[in-house]
């Protein structure tokens, strides 16, 4: 009788965790299919303006302040991680400086964030410190999501350079 016991609650284990296993497969592809139609949302989108769309200052949004998507979107069926700051999956990420210490804005000297700098996005011949979201050619980004899995927090991240031709 135990050992009937044992093979049933094995058994009982092996489907749950094959049952979490379909459901974490299903979560990574749908945060892949999210990341690329994001990618593709971008450049539909007026070259010149992409940057401010969709970065997370909401004072330069074309359209006047609030008017644009910003940086955060949500992706139907997958649940942000707890305690994150804007409630929703995605992020779109650029290579900025941190706001209110030196140059905020879009940058061309990080190294940081992995997105292939120091490079000269704005095609002057000099990469440096400044900000140069008015005249920008290329334009590194970063499409992150972060969000709660069947046993644990997931992420994925697809970069992709924009560029104005």
């Amino acid at each position: 009788m135990s050992v009937m016991m044992l093979a049933v609650v094995v058994y009982s284990q092996a489907i749950t965790s094959g049952i979490g296993s379909n459901r974490g497969l299903e979560q990574s592809s749908r945060a892949l299919a999210a990341a690329r139609a994001q990618v593709e949302a971008l450049r539909i989108e007026d070259f010149a303006d992409v940057y401010a769309l969709y970065n997370s200052d909401a004072a330069d949004d074309p359209g006047g302040a609030g008017t644009a998507p910003g940086s955060g979107f949500a992706v139907p069926g997958l649940d942000p991680i707890p305690g994150d700051a804007d409630g929703v999956a995605g992020e779109i990420l650029f290579p900025e400086g941190p706001v209110g210490l030196g140059v905020d804005g879009l940058r061309e000297d990080l190294t940081t964030g992995g997105f292939g700098l120091p490079f000269d996005l704005n095609g002057d011949g000099l990469v440096n410190g400044d900000n140069v979201a008015a005249d920008y050619r290329l334009l590194p980004v970063c499409v992150r999501l972060e969000w709660r899995g069947p046993s644990t927090n997931e992420s994925l991240e697809v970069r992709a350079w924009l560029s104005a031709d």
